[in-house]
């Protein structure tokens, strides 16, 4: 409370029926960091209070049809670097969730993890069969941290929707609720390692993508065994432009990648950004970090593709009518004014060459006239839109002339 009243960010609460909270309004704290953009403030406190609410800030990036593309742009800029905790407090998770201290399960193990999150750290180590791996290892006592922090997002939502009535358009209960289900699936590393495995089966046949492999026999809840995939990371351009590969067809690789997943096997790789991108030997597009993925269920992927091909075809009756059945429309909205306004949109874009198009920006248009008329998007389809717009950045740093980049 006192962090949301320093940051400026507390003043839907003064309806609060509760003199507990009212003694933090007595002062404004702040004055400073209050004078900074909305967006900016909150994307501030969040980063404060901590791994929970740094993931809630990463999942409401996905939803700027709930809280708007500037908001959502800010929350994208939220990082979970942390450091590490001490070599002997990972020992023990990794001895109780596997039985044996690391010594006794890997030919060589580094204690001294070389990256850390808010959540979770990897280490190195290799098989005694040889193979390089990493290890991905939860931090101890985070999950009772999430759960705490989880009960006080669900009391806060639950007070908005009743003191707040302006909050209600956002259903923030719903909200919080998905939220939880995305983070408990993220602090257990099964789904991970499942989703490497499911990617792993899709692309069996593409030699031009390759996941980790995944060890389940050295995987648990809360310890994951990967394949170290060697290559240029995405994010290190330098190295990438001293490297004489074709920058333009591997951009293109992992575009095409991407098209498949989504429109023929409706399960995507949610996190495109570089890091999560490698170059390999031969051009070859290596993907990590499977942790979040995205399904469209036959439908949601039926309606996707009409809007795609109505702004294409540049049908605004037909732009409207994918639109509203993709998403859940308030009561008042003025379905005119929504053609209008779409009727501009596909005048600004559907004429424009691929080679013209900015993918980024006209995406952010759309779901600014959604969310300004109360089109509210499902989960999916506001996380493919967020995965489509990381998509097009990340394939601009690859290589600013491939066609996918413009």
């Amino acid at each position: 409370m006192k962090a949301l009243v320093r940051y400026g960010l507390a003043d839907w609460m003064r309806p609060l029926p509760f003199a507990s909270l009212q003694q933090f309004f007595t002062s404004r704290e702040g004055d400073v960091i209050a004078e900074a953009p909305m967006a900016v403030r909150v994307r501030l406190v969040l980063t404060e209070l901590g791994p929970t609410f740094i993931k809630l800030g990463q999942v409401l990036s996905t939803r700027p049809d709930l809280i708007g593309v500037d908001l959502a742009e800010e929350l994208s800029k939220l990082q979970s670097s942390t450091p590490p905790d001490p070599p002997d407090a990972i020992r023990e998770v990794i001895i109780e969730d596997m039985g044996r201290p690391p010594e006794a399960i890997f030919a060589t193990y580094e204690p001294h993890a070389f990256a850390s999150a808010s959540i979770a750290q990897v280490h190195h180590a290799t098989l005694h069969t040889g193979e390089a791996v990493v290890l991905k290892v939860r931090k101890p006592g985070i999950e009772r941290k999430v759960e705490a922090d989880l009960s006080i997002l669900a009391w806060l939502a639950e007070m908005s929707e009743v003191h707040a009535p302006q909050s209600k358009q956002y259903e923030p209960v719903a909200l919080v609720r998905q939220f939880e289900r995305t983070l408990m699936h993220e602090l257990d590393f099964n789904h991970e390692r499942r989703n490497i495995e499911e990617f792993t089966r899709r692309f069996a046949g593409d030699p031009t993508v390759r996941f980790p492999r995944a060890y389940a026999e050295y995987s648990s809840k809360r310890v994951l065994t990967m394949e170290r995939l060697d290559g240029i990371p995405g994010n290190d351009r330098e190295s990438l432009q001293a490297s004489g590969a074709d920058l333009n067809a591997f951009a293109l690789r992992g575009a095409n990648m991407y098209m498949a997943m989504i429109f023929r096997d409706s399960f995507y790789h949610a996190d495109p950004h570089p890091g999560n991108l490698m170059l390999m030997p031969g051009g070859v597009v290596g993907v990590l970090d499977c942790g979040m993925a995205g399904r469209l269920d036959e439908r949601l992927r039926d309606e996707v593709e009409n809007l795609v091909l109505a702004v294409g075809q540049a049908d605004v009756l037909a732009l409207a009518d994918a639109v509203c059945r993709l998403g859940s429309v308030s009561a008042g909205a003025d379905h005119d004014q929504l053609i209008a306004e779409l009727s501009d949109f596909v005048a600004d874009y559907a004429s424009q060459s691929i080679s013209e198009l900015d993918v980024s920006e006209a995406l952010s248009s759309l779901t600014s006239i959604i969310r300004h008329h109360h089109v509210v998007l499902p989960p999916g389809v506001s996380l493919l839109l967020r995965t489509l717009v990381l998509l097009e950045g990340t394939s601009q740093l690859l290589s600013p002339s491939s066609a996918w980049a413009r």
